[in-house]
């Protein structure tokens, strides 16, 4: 049965603690954790704190996702350290015991890509065996391909499937970003073929026109036909954590968007989207039905 949370990236405005408030408010059965690059915060009282909010740990972040260096993440350069610390940052996160773990490779777009794609599956074996014995499931995320050169050169189902397979451990899955994928040529039938590795999706929408990668509206509210992805996932078996992350602009992560759902209050847009992803999930209209036939 599906399960509704949200992620801490949408509430950037508030500490951890609020935002476990916030989302008990709303009535959410779980919290996207995102870990700070930057040490800072009371661990022992953020984990009394989650544990006494009745949230559960969904489809989280990890201080470091990529095992290769990006424009974003340039340093350490070194697949091994930045694997090492991807292990660190699994630690601190399994006592939470997440739904998942969100990992990736990073950019491999240089002039060798196969040597690139071996030691980026060197590194995350090493990551996904640390995380199995402590119980967490790593999950492999496509990113756009418009930002693939800024974050991960891995940009679809297919690619992340690869991957998993080539990782070889059992505890690597794929999570399914809505504003990532919409558009990749095929999508619905790579849903259907990769559902069973499919162990998070994250909610949210494309605005259109996009003003940035971090430009990303509530479900319902942009083109990438969430109701309908939502759907497709839903008859392919999907059942696990649904995770509402819309990231947008207030200045923290770049521009300043004047609609950013940051500029608004934490409770009313947990609420709001917490209905929507409820509201589409559980869609079962006859064109729903329709648009998922098989072909």
């Amino acid at each position: 049965m599906a399960r509704y949370s949200i992620a801490q990236v949408m509430l950037p405005q508030l500490s951890f603690q609020q935002v476990l408030a916030v989302l008990a408010r709303a009535g959410a059965d779980g919290i996207g954790i995102q870990q700070s690059r930057e040490p800072g915060g009371d661990p022992p009282a953020d984990l009394a704190a989650f544990r006494d909010s009745g949230l559960a740990a969904s489809v989280c972040g990890l201080a470091v996702t990529h095992v290769l260096p990006s424009p974003r993440s340039p340093a350490p350069t070194d697949p091994a350290a930045r694997a090492e610390l991807m292990s660190r940052a699994v630690e601190r996160l399994a006592p939470y015991e997440p739904g998942c773990a969100i990992v990736g490779p990073g950019s491999y777009a240089g002039p060798e890509p196969d040597r690139a794609w071996g030691q980026a599956v060197t590194a995350l074996r090493a990551v996904a065996r640390r995380a199995g014995d402590l119980g967490v499931t790593l999950a492999i995320e496509p990113i756009h391909a418009s930002i693939a050169a800024e974050f991960s050169s891995v940009t679809d189902l297919a690619a992340a499937e690869r991957m998993c397979i080539d990782i070889g451990e059992p505890n690597v899955g794929i999570v399914f970003d809505i504003w990532h994928l919409w558009d990749t040529p095929g999508v619905e039938d790579y849903i259907r073929a990769a559902a069973g590795r499919i162990v998070g999706v994250q909610v949210d929408d494309r605005r259109e026109p996009t003003r940035a990668w971090y430009d990303r509206a509530l479900p319902g509210d942009g083109v990438a036909g969430a109701g309908r992805l939502l759907a497709v996932l839903r008859e392919a078996g999907y059942d696990g954590w649904l995770d509402l992350e819309v990231i947008t602009g207030d200045g923290r992560t770049g521009r300043s968007f004047p609609d950013s759902l940051w500029h608004d209050d934490p409770d009313e847009v947990a609420a709001d989207g917490l209905a929507r992803m409820k509201s589409l999930w559980g869609n079962d209209t006859d064109a729903t039905r329709r648009s998922v036939a098989p072909r």
